[in-house]
């Protein structure tokens, strides 16, 4: 019996689960390349005209507000995809309790603006809580229609918002950057995209599944539960992700932590768009197999193979070529972004291969495991991160993540795929070293060409030369060594 008849999971007309995935994938690429390009034109343009301490401040304020959104929904959103035989009367309160935490959140980052101001020795930080605490209240308003649309796999529709949201964003915060705000171009850009987005879905969801509020008494039990160790694992994993940009901010100032959010932002934006595109289809269809372990770990093996695949070429390019790409994409006064974004970059490109267990767990319903795990590697990072900045070196915080996600590596394997998916060491290996030398060896052959071909030359053509370079030696690598990774890419992203 082949994996899709394992499966058993067609639509009504009879279309296998895979096909419907592929298409999912599909959609998902068109919304992640068109939302790519519009953050390419923004990363280009933005860093010319605001100021590295602008930028500075601009992170330090949606650092709050991001380990808000952390409660924004209690945690309860995934059980929306997770639990398809949810009522009517279940989804309208969890609409409202959605809701109401959007309001609680938004007066609590509101409230933090003052010891924000403090402890960054920046007082405009007062008023730019302001602009980052609105999308905590605005976002609920379509977030559980676009989780309903992504359970039914509707990532056409999906693609079209996300793309349009995120336009008007660029186009809010280029003016906004042009009249002379700064910081807060940096947040009406996102406001606007969060405004968009949530008014379409709650236009267009409310439509498709009316609520139903009620007086009375609702069971929700299962989700509480579940919602619990998701609130719980999101809060930590934002602390974890964003205490090193808190550290530096506080200990080195706002300068510096502008140079660090930018090499953050920049080894992200590959990495994020490309995770994001499969893991937002990758979630319901392993909730589909969410009882068929073997079916899951399959498709599991799949996910990560194809994201390490992608992803281990575009961090370890962006390494090799950082000293040109800086300059091309940021302009003059920000060299010092360049060797925390080289480090950066390996540590994502380690850290990639581990990115769709999030979705393993949360189909799984083993959040719990989640929540566990975050906390282990705050008591740990934390106190590297604080260590690492004392000596007032960004390239030694940003060598810091490297090493540890390198640490992180092995364990991540045995305490949180492995009860997932059953024993797997020998595949799941081989989906991360294949690609990943590859990889490397690409990486290491730009960069001797760099120092030793191109010394000199313009920012430009350097780059020119290298990424030309680079495509074509992992391009051929690909084609001589692994072309079964590359086929099992194509099935997956394209069902054939």
């Amino acid at each position: 019996m082949n994996t899709e008849e394992k499966e058993g999971s067609q639509t009504p007309g009879g279309e296998p689960l895979s096909q419907q995935a592929a298409r999912g994938y599909r959609w998902s690429a068109v919304s992640s390349a068109g939302i790519t390009a519009i953050q390419v034109v923004q990363i280009l343009i933005l860093p010319r005209l605001i100021l590295p301490a602008e930028y500075g401040m601009a992170s330090a304020a949606q650092m709050v507000s991001g380990f808000a959104l952390a409660f924004a929904d209690l945690g309860m959103s995934a059980m929306v995809i997770r639990r398809r035989d949810a009522t009517r009367e279940q989804l309208s309160r969890l609409y409202l309790i959605n809701f109401v935490a959007g309001i609680v959140a938004t007066v609590l980052v509101v409230l933090s603006g003052p010891a924000l101001a403090w402890y960054f020795e920046e007082d405009r930080l007062r008023t730019l809580v302001w602009w980052v605490a609105l999308p905590l209240v605005i976002a609920p308003l379509g977030q559980q229609f676009g989780l309903l649309f992504q359970r039914e796999l509707r990532f056409q529709f999906l693609a079209s918002i996300d793309i349009t949201a995120t336009a008007a964003g660029f186009l809010v915060a280029l003016g906004a950057a042009m009249q002379g705000y700064s910081a807060e171009a940096l947040l009406w850009g996102p406001l606007t995209t969060v405004t968009v987005r949530s008014v379409v879905l709650a236009i267009t969801g409310v439509k498709r599944w009316p609520l139903k509020f009620t007086a009375g008494k609702v069971d929700l039990s299962g989700f509480l539960s579940f919602g619990a160790f998701q609130v719980g694992e999101r809060m930590i994993n934002f602390m974890t992700s964003r205490a090193d940009q808190f550290v530096i901010g506080g200990a080195l100032g706002s300068r510096s932590l502008g140079h660090f959010n930018l090499a953050y932002q920049y080894s992200m934006l590959p990495l994020g768009r490309v995770n994001s595109t499969l893991n937002v289809v990758a979630f319901p269809v392993f909730a589909r197999l969410q009882h068929d372990r073997e079916a899951i770990r399959d498709r599991y093996l799949e996910l990560m193979g194809v994201i390490m695949l992608i992803n281990a070429p575009l961090m370890s390019g962006l390494a090799a070529v950082a000293r040109h790409a800086v300059p091309v994409l940021a302009g003059n006064g920000w060299e010092e972004t360049v060797l925390p974004l080289m480090w950066l970059c390996m540590a994502a490109m380690v850290r990639s291969h581990a990115n769709p267990v999030g979705a393993l767990l949360a189909a799984r319903g083993r959040a719990d495991l989640g929540f566990y795990w975050n906390v282990v590697l705050f008591f740990v990072e934390v106190p590297v991160v604080i260590i690492a900045a004392s000596f007032g070196d960004l390239s030694l915080v940003a060598a810091s993540s490297f090493v540890l996600q390198v640490l992180y590596a092995p364990l991540n394997y045995w305490f949180l795929v492995r009860p997932n998916t059953g024993p797997c060491l020998r595949s799941y290996v081989w989906a991360i070293a294949r690609p990943g030398a590859a990889a490397l060896c690409m990486g290491l052959a730009v960069a001797a060409a760099d120092r030793w071909l191109l010394d000199g030359f313009g920012h430009i053509f350097a780059l020119v030369v290298l990424v030309t370079m680079g495509v074509l030696l992992y391009t051929g690598l690909i084609l001589l060594f692994l072309p079964d990774s590359a086929r099992r890419a194509r099935q997956l992203l394209l069902g054939r």
